[in-house]
């Protein structure tokens, strides 16, 4: 009974995450078109933020959600384009005490998964408070020997939508959602199904110093 709840409740998710991406978009658009100058400064910007995990397709076999930090850079490039560095610290909390990795102790329930993602990549903002983002780098994992992992590291990959709220000069709130997937820490990633995906979302404080 309860993995059919688990079942339904996995795909009420995944169209409910797309509305929502949706939703950020159009606010987004509608935002930023009255508001073209209310953007922060065009100079290197630094957020610190909380993130929120929501695993999908075989990630959310074994864990139900995650959350973590994370700290970012912007460095602009154009007024339109900025260069991000992004570093995080991830944890994803198991959801049954069965574990679905064969690799460790049957019936023996799996530990969280830690994780430190390190990314670089590109932000574009299509009007001034309005971004999308994509950036690739690494997942690093924390705890390997208890998940009886046979590699420490994974490729990462992870497009973003976000909208920027000015608090005063220097200030600002960043909101954004992202589709973030990374390899199988098992080597079984010789196909695009066989990678770990979660909608993720990250509610930042930024600041610039000029």
């Amino acid at each position: 009974m309860r993995l059919n709840t688990i079942n339904s409740n996995k795909s009420k998710m995944r169209p409910t995450f797309t509305k929502f991406l949706y939703l950020v978009i159009f606010l987004g658009l509608s935002y930023g078109a009255k508001a073209q100058q209310s953007a922060v400064p065009d100079t290197t910007r630094y957020s610190v933020g909380l993130d929120a995990a929501f695993p999908t397709g075989k990630l959310n076999n074994g864990y139900l959600y995650g959350t973590g930090i994370s700290a970012q850079i912007d460095i602009p490039l154009t007024t339109k384009w900025y260069l991000t560095g992004n570093v995080g610290y991830n944890t994803f909390f198991t959801q049954k005490s069965q574990t679905d990795n064969g690799y460790a102790i049957a019936g023996v329930k799996e530990p969280a998964l830690d994780l430190v993602p390190i990314k670089i990549g590109f932000k574009y903002f299509l009007i001034r408070t309005f971004y999308l983002q994509v950036e690739g780098g690494e997942s690093l994992i924390l705890n390997k020997s208890s998940l009886y992992a046979y590699q420490s590291t994974a490729i990462t990959f992870a497009p973003q939508a976000g909208l920027l709220f000015k608090l005063n000069h220097k200030q600002y709130i960043d909101f954004g959602v992202r589709f973030q997937w990374f390899q199988d820490f098992y080597g079984n990633d010789e196909s695009y199904n066989a990678y770990n995906r979660f909608w993720g979302l990250r509610f930042a404080y930024g600041f610039n110093l000029k």
